[in-house]
């Protein structure tokens, strides 16, 4: 019963993945197109990477800016019109 049960899947995901002429994909096409998707996964982690290393930056920025106006005195007179 459970290799019926795998056969039967195996038919659903080779009859789903058939290309318009009823026939399937070349091993050629699949290979170039898992390449493509790693190259565009490596290019996601770089993105990533880059974004971090930039939220890194702004966050000392702003612990910078913080402790500038913690820093700075407090202004007690104001201008009257």
């Amino acid at each position: 019963m459970a290799d019926i049960d795998q056969y039967n899947k195996v038919t659903e995901m080779l009859n789903a993945n058939k290309l318009s002429d009823g026939t399937l994909s070349k091993t050629e096409q699949l290979k170039a197109e898992i390449a493509e998707y790693k190259q565009s996964i490596d290019l996601s982690y770089d993105n990533r990477d880059k974004a971090k290393a930039e939220l890194l930056k702004y966050e000392v920025l702003l612990d910078n800016i913080k402790s500038v106006v913690k820093n700075e005195p407090q202004k007690t007179s104001y201008i009257e019109r």
